[in-house]
């Protein structure tokens, strides 16, 4: 071998292991803090500031799918400030901000709010029959999509704004740089020398890949993805004592539709008719208290996410991927 490969071949093999060392110390970073938090049960003051949408969009990456838009609108029934009511008439429920006693206090959640309840709905109330007349339409089908879309972008820049993720962390861009030496070390040497050209396209272009599908968390926005996912796992992991409290029981079920649990949550939770009992209602109809003290999801609560489920992925379906199942998970921010 020549000199000029040897140096070449030196020069590879130092530029390799500083793209290793970089790319360790970060992933030894993380693992080190994951270490270091203790064991922290969510209070009612995350739930109060961090949507189960923002916190899916934290956990998961990308994408915005039916699950991020049933659980946002009962989050905001279960915060008061959307009111979950039955028409009588028509048998039929909506969400209004008519009596609703507080405010959506999250960009993320005022765009939805104007999104679902005025330009889908109507002055302030969205009925589940909307979505469907409204989407009738070629144009507007096109305009809620792009809605969609424009409510991801606001989450993800709502999270940056946080400072749990970061555009372009400095180990992001060193590895740029380094994988753009490689790239360019390696058109240059593809006359003189075909194997190191090889070498240095493949590791440059590797390189890239895995600096752009790597974390673009912060410190910050790492602590927040080891607690949530932590509570994540609770939902997995919950037997049915653990959700008997009814304060758990709503706020965990909307989290787990959020997170893609929903039916791997249902297995876990009594679920009674309830035209059989004399209850007392709660704000949503998704669980009510049983005469014992102890609680249950009703089965019309049950049968009334999954319609409004069923209605919106007519809408989304075009759109969805595979990942929109129990065991939906992305890399794009981890």
């Amino acid at each position: 071998m020549e000199t000029m490969e040897i140096s070449f071949l030196g020069l590879f093999i130092i530029l390799s292991l500083l793209c290793i060392f970089v790319m360790y110390s970060e992933h030894r970073k993380k693992r080190q803090l994951t270490r270091e938090l203790s064991f922290d049960l969510k209070t009612e003051l995350d739930f109060q500031t961090l949507s189960p949408s923002i916190i899916s969009q934290l956990l998961y990456g990308r994408g915005v799918y039916t699950r991020h838009i049933i659980s946002s609108l009962f989050n905001l029934v279960r915060k008061r400030v959307l009111v979950f009511c039955k028409d009588d008439t028509s048998e039929t429920y909506y969400f209004s901000l008519k009596g609703a006693v507080t405010e959506a206090s999250a960009e993320h959640e005022k765009f939805f709010i104007d999104w679902m309840l005025f330009d889908v709905g109507k002055e302030g109330v969205f009925h589940s029959d909307d979505l469907f007349y409204y989407t009738q339409n070629q144009e507007t089908r096109e305009a809620f999509i792009q809605q969609l879309y424009t409510w991801e972008k606001m989450m993800k820049k709502e999270l940056e704004d946080k400072g749990y993720l970061e555009l372009f962390p400095t180990y992001k861009r060193i590895l740029l740089g380094l994988s753009g030496v490689m790239v360019v070390l390696g058109s240059g040497l593809f006359l003189a020398s075909p194997f190191l050209s090889i070498l240095y396209l493949l590791a440059g272009i590797t390189t890239f890949i895995m600096m752009m599908t790597y974390s673009s968390m912060t410190k910050k926005g790492w602590t927040e993805y080891v607690k949530w996912e932590r509570f994540s796992q609770q939902l997995k992991d919950a037997t049915k004592k653990d959700i008997d409290e009814k304060e758990w029981l709503t706020t965990s079920f909307i989290y787990a539709i959020a997170f893609g649990l929903k039916n791997n949550y249902l297995k876990k939770i009594p679920i009674k008719d309830a035209s059989k009992y004399e209850i007392r209602q709660e704000q949503l109809p998704l669980y009510f208290a049983l005469g014992s003290g102890t609680t249950a999801v009703s089965l019309e609560g049950v049968e009334m996410v999954d319609e409004l489920e069923a209605l919106f992925e007519q809408i989304l379906s075009p759109i969805a991927s595979s990942s929109e199942n129990d065991d939906f998970a992305s890399e794009t921010y981890e």
